[in-house]
């Protein structure tokens, strides 16, 4: 398996990493891991010296809508099912339970691709989901209990202000750490889409609407590199 060298820069942070990729064909499922060890060194990196809020037991953000890519819906998909029975039973009925709340405030068809059409619009379903107050279905005693597999959206979500802010984000600020660029962003486009419409980013609550096809195999180092070279591409 080839070490891949990887140089960024960050601010006036070099972030240097290596890498063992695959040769062979793969599917970006197995990369995951190797994105998500990135997406966390560079999150790291940017928020060093700087007075994030976050901590353990504050978890507004995880009643927030979670974007994910298709990759990360098929991890997730796949965490679960190698649950324990009584285990999965219980996450399954959270998503359950989360999806009738969806619906029965009318947020399906809202949350389609192509309907959140502006930010005017994106913001007001934000909030309306938020104030639902559903939790993220593996929220438990107010931490994530997928922490390792969480997705990359919320390892880029760090607030810098004050935690009681973000109870209420309509109406106080919430003011969260800058990115010199989002890994997530990259991932939600990387592969193809899936369902009649094409969906990239997915709501974690939804993620068993959709019917996942089978990813298509590339050789490892080739899909890195081309990862790697639409993050370097973000950051100019």
């Amino acid at each position: 398996m080839p070490e891949i060298n990887v140089e960024i820069q960050i601010e006036a942070k070099t972030l240097r990493a290596s890498v063992n990729v695959p040769e062979e064909p793969v599917r970006p499922l197995d990369l995951l891991p190797i994105f998500q060890g990135f997406s966390s060194a560079v999150v790291d990196a940017a928020s060093e010296g700087l007075p994030v809020t976050c901590r353990r037991g504050c978890s507004a953000c995880c009643r927030q809508i979670v974007p994910v890519s298709v990759t990360e819906a098929i991890n997730l998909i796949n965490v679960i099912d190698e649950m324990p029975p009584e285990r999965k039973a219980i996450i399954m009925e959270r998503f359950r339970d989360a999806k009738a709340k969806i619906e029965a405030a009318g947020l399906l068809t809202p949350f389609k691709p192509g309907k959140l059409t502006n930010m005017d619009v994106q913001r007001d379903v934000a909030l309306r989901y938020f104030y639902l107050g559903l939790p993220c279905p593996f929220l438990e005693n107010d931490a994530c209990s997928i922490y390792e597999d969480r997705p990359l959206s919320c390892r880029e979500y760090l607030a810098v202000s004050p935690p009681p802010n973000c109870s209420d984000p309509a109406n106080v600020q919430v003011e969260t750490l800058i990115m010199p660029k989002k890994l997530s962003f990259i991932l939600y486009n990387f592969g193809d889409g899936v369902g009649n419409d094409g969906a990239k980013v997915i709501p974690l609550t939804l993620i068993f609407d959709y019917q996942f096809p089978e990813q298509p195999l590339v050789p490892g180092v080739e899909q890195f590199r081309n990862f790697f070279v639409a993050f370097k591409e973000q950051m100019l």
